[in-house]
Parts: C-alpha cells; structure tokens; sequence
C-alpha cells in the first residue's frame, strides 16, 4: 500500500476511529473519507502522506481541535473538515505554507478564536467557509 496515491471512501457508512497506520502512505495525494461515521481525534499518523493535496474528512464526528501538523502538507489544494466537531481555533500553520491552498471548509464545528492573520497569505484560495463572522485578514 506505500505506493497507493487516491483513498476514497466517502459515504461508506465507515464507523468507528480513525486508524494510526498512515505512516506508509507516504504518496497518497488524496485522502477522502467524508461523510462516513468516523470519530476521535485526527491521528498524527496522517502528518506521514507529506504529498496530501486534498484531505476530506468532512461530515464525520472527528473531535478534539484542528492538529497544526495539516499546515506542513505544502502541496494542500483543499482541506474538507466541516460538519465534525472540532473544537478551538484555526492553527495558525496552516496560513504558513498555504501557497496552493484553494478550498477550506471548517464550518459545522464549534470554532472560536480569529481567523489567524496569516491566512491572508493564501493568495490563491478562492473558498473560506468557516462561519466565523469576519473576513480573511490582509497581510502586507
């Protein structure tokens, strides 16, 4: 499974946590489990698939807060985690390497704090739907 490059299996009626054995799966680029029944927190095992450009894990009942690892996935196009039940602020690492960041969707969740600064860095994302009251921050 180490060279295996799309995983989706989104609406399969998945239950149950997460597993931790994504540290092999160094070239997946896709990682869709939206919309199953999946719960507990998001492994740390996930920081391994380095080459994530699209990460769905939207519509599931993953808790705990949004782990800053996913801001170290560079080549991250969308990032799908609505309708969990995550909880605490946007990482601010996320708007660190955000370059080809075009889709992110956290609303859903019980979020709080401001929208970190930083991702007004994130020049070419085009969709922000966090329902959080307030814009996008522009840097200078």
């Amino acid at each position: 499974m180490e060279k295996l490059e799309v995983l989706d299996l989104e609406g399969n009626l998945i239950s149950g946590s997460l597993p931790s054995q994504f540290s092999g799966l160094k070239n997946l680029r896709v990682l869709n489990l939206g919309f199953n029944e999946i719960f507990g927190g998001i492994p740390s095992s996930l920081s391994n698939c380095v080459g994530l450009q699209v990460l769905n894990l939207a519509g599931n009942q993953f808790n705990g807060s949004i782990p800053g690892f996913i801001g170290g996935f560079r080549g991250l196009r969308g990032l799908y985690l609505s309708f969990n039940l995550l909880s605490g602020s946007i990482p601010v690492e996320i708007g660190d390497n955000c370059g080809k960041l075009e889709y992110l969707e956290l609303s859903g969740n019980f979020l709080t704090e401001a929208i970190p600064r930083n991702l007004g860095n994130c020049r070419g994302l085009k969709l922000l739907y966090s329902m959080l009251e307030e814009v996008i921050p522009v840097n200078s």
